[in-house]
């Protein structure tokens, strides 16, 4: 991780245990504090990957508001980490129909599919992918690596190579494709002297990622 990566992550990590400490300490609110900050509360918890710290958040706001979209969309990432399957797939599709409004349906679609992947059901899995429609760049690099995956696991072998070159495509500057290459069978690239070449670096030939577009 980057230093600037690691001073973010302790800010983060700092201002998350302090608002925890006004919101529970009774600071800052007499009486008991509201949905939106509940939510704000755990929201950098969750980025941090602190899900048991964020689920007491969460769950005193769906107290209050049981069917708040955000709310329930954080308890459903919290189940999935903790190994819950069946709990968060049964709250991402509970929430599909209202995902539209909200500009949600491709990542929630993503999030079922992977869910049904890892359950083993990867024909579902693959139709709910090809279901998803997002202009959002990390939304498509999901699906494009879940996709590949897929794949594999339904035999396709010879689709495998141009999933993984969009994958590719999608990738953030410094990713490296080597260990989804590996996870599925296929030949790292290896850059030679006739692809270095012209004006293409050595980076492009080997499929280094760009900046996600």
């Amino acid at each position: 991780m980057k230093a600037s990566n690691k001073r973010r992550v302790v800010l983060y990590g700092a201002a998350a245990m302090m608002l925890t400490g006004l919101v529970y300490g009774g600071f800052v609110y007499e009486s008991r504090p509201d949905v939106a900050t509940l939510l704000s509360c755990a929201q950098p918890q969750l980025a941090m990957g602190l899900h048991a710290h964020a689920e007491p958040f969460v769950r005193d706001a769906l107290e209050q508001d049981p069917e708040n979209f955000e709310g329930l969309t954080m308890l459903a990432a919290i189940h999935e980490r903790a190994g819950r399957r069946a709990e968060a797939l049964d709250i991402y599709r509970r929430l599909l129909p209202r995902s539209a409004d909200n500009g949600m349906r491709a990542e929630l679609l993503v999030a079922i599919a992977r869910l049904e992947l890892e359950s083993g059901d990867a024909p579902q899995a693959l139709r709910h992918l090809d279901e998803a429609r997002s202009e959002e760049p990390d939304t498509r690099w999901k699906k494009a690596v879940l996709r590949a995956r897929c794949l594999k696991a339904l035999g396709r072998t010879g689709e495998l190579e141009a999933a993984v070159l969009e994958v590719e495509g999608l990738s953030a500057e410094g990713w490296s494709s080597s260990q989804l290459r590996e996870e599925l069978g296929l030949p790292t690239q290896v850059e030679t002297p006739d692809a270095m070449e012209g004006t293409e670096s050595s980076s492009a030939v080997q499929g280094t990622p760009k900046e996600r577009r």
